[in-house]
């Protein structure tokens, strides 16, 4: 068609067609925006057929496009009438022209294949990451949380007068932890329940012990802070200290974009609400319980025994740790559910995939919605924490782990914490968990860096 003498073409393209449409911006010389389209990158430029078109320059009559291919595809570019060249990633192309005047050439695609490992037939190594439910635990470590005041709009709802928020402490996410005390003897009566305030944020999750008894679990959909009293018998108790234990969820502050009502104050109170115990009492006893909170590190990391230690980092020496998978799973509890705990699994693995190519991992976790009901599991790939499967919640079932993260040309090292809130045998294991190749592309951003603190650089000695 022709407008006012000039030729202009009309392209017109379906759904698919306009999928695998791009325009990539010529930057201008000099300009200020100059790599924005319709600013200052004015030179018309329109290229078909690549899974994907990075960017294009024009140097004189050549222009050269970088991008990426899933398979052999034909690309046509729409250009101006003076280019006469292109290359593609380096590579110049054998160009034919079109009868509407653009220029045409075949791309090959990728030609690699690429071996994944079995993650469930490594050589997994497991150990209990809830070691502070034992007496003889030496919280020295912990920070005490002795604070009897805070600046939170939420007040305690009982049990003053510690504050047990954990912001007020400097743990703003990740699981928390909390080890309380109290004295016991036979000239003192006897507890007869625990009660819990806890709050950990929407559909959060949380385990209370006394000593090594597991009193229970608590959560309920789309629970934010949960109340609940947990019956104790005599037998529980111990002659001098005992130590309550809570193990919770921190599922994230409200964001200030959330509709949230309902409560008093509205909106600007509910992005405080807290994150810790809001109220703790012993039925039946009046001294006050004293408190220690879990530590945390970076938002990488959260306050499970196993995080703290560094578990999750390269270089940890599990030499010494039981041969188990977390396909096997917790060891079954007890009928008064004790030692219900937290497990913490590691293996290591080797890639070699070729350089030059794209390849998307993704970690798999089996996503049959009759097992794996409730048991929480955080992935963590070479230290860094990847993933957060709560299997009641979605569930998520996939995890992306990029080059980088993952040593594509190297070892690696993958750990998952498996924390249970029920005695049953489908809320001790995870039923699979799969290293999935999600594509393969040619061309791609090229190698990445790869930068992983080991345990030694991370904890040392310590």
């Amino acid at each position: 068609m022709t407008d006012h003498g000039k030729e202009t073409l009309l392209l017109i393209a379906d759904y698919l067609a306009a999928k695998r449409l791009w325009m990539p911006s010529i930057v201008g010389p000099g300009m200020d925006h100059s790599e924005y389209v319709d600013i200052s990158a004015t030179t018309p430029l329109l290229v078909s057929g690549p899974y994907l078109v990075r960017n294009a320059t024009i140097e004189g009559k050549t222009l050269s496009l970088w991008g990426d291919l899933e398979t052999d595809t034909t690309m046509t570019v729409f250009a101006s009438s003076h280019v006469d060249e292109v290359k593609w990633n380096g590579q110049t192309l054998s160009l034919s022209p079109t009868e509407w005047g653009a220029l045409s050439a075949q791309l090959t695609g990728p030609r690699v294949s690429v071996d994944l490992p079995d993650l469930g037939s490594l050589d997994w190594r497991f150990a209990d990451s809830l070691p502070e439910i034992s007496p003889s635990f030496d919280d020295s470590s912990l920070t005490p949380a002795d604070h009897t005041n805070t600046t939170n709009k939420f007040p305690p709802y009982y049990g003053k007068p510690w504050i047990l928020y954990a912001d007020d402490y400097g743990y703003h996410a990740g699981n928390l932890l909390w080890r309380g005390t109290f004295e016991h003897s036979e000239n003192t009566s006897a507890p007869t329940a625990v009660n819990v305030s806890i709050s950990g944020g929407t559909n959060f999750a949380a385990s209370v012990w006394l000593n090594e008894h597991y009193l229970g679990p608590s959560f309920r959909p789309r629970g934010i802070t949960n109340n609940e009293s947990f019956p104790v018998s005599e037998d529980m108790l111990l002659d001098g200290t005992n130590f309550v234990t809570v193990l919770q969820d921190h599922m994230g502050h409200n964001l200030a974009g959330e509709i949230v009502c309902c409560t008093p104050g509205g909106r600007q109170r509910d992005l405080q609400q807290p994150k810790g115990l809001q109220g703790y009492f012993l039925v039946g006893r009046d001294e006050t319980e004293q408190f220690t909170a879990g530590k945390s590190r970076i938002l990488n990391e959260g306050g499970l025994f196993g995080e703290r230690a560094g578990w999750h980092l390269p270089g940890f020496d599990d030499s010494q740790w039981e041969k188990k998978t977390p396909m096997e799973g917790l060891d079954e509890p007890g009928v008064d559910l004790i030692h219900l705990s937290v497990g913490w699994f590691r293996t290591t693995f080797d890639l070699n995939i070729p350089e030059g190519f794209d390849v998307p991992l993704k970690f798999v976790f089996s996503s049959d919605q009759g097992h794996y009901r409730v048991p929480l599991a955080q992935l963590y790939v070479n230290g860094w924490m990847m993933g957060k499967r709560v299997a009641n919640v979605g569930p998520q079932t996939s995890y992306v782990v990029q080059e980088g993260i993952l040593n594509y040309r190297g070892q690696n090292t993958l750990a998952v914490s498996l924390w249970s809130l029920e005695g049953n045998p489908e809320d001790l294991k995870i039923p699979s968990l799969e290293l999935v190749q999600n594509g393969v592309y040619s061309g791609g951003v090229g190698a990445a860096e790869v930068d992983h603190p080991t345990w030694q650089e991370l904890r040392g000695s310590a």
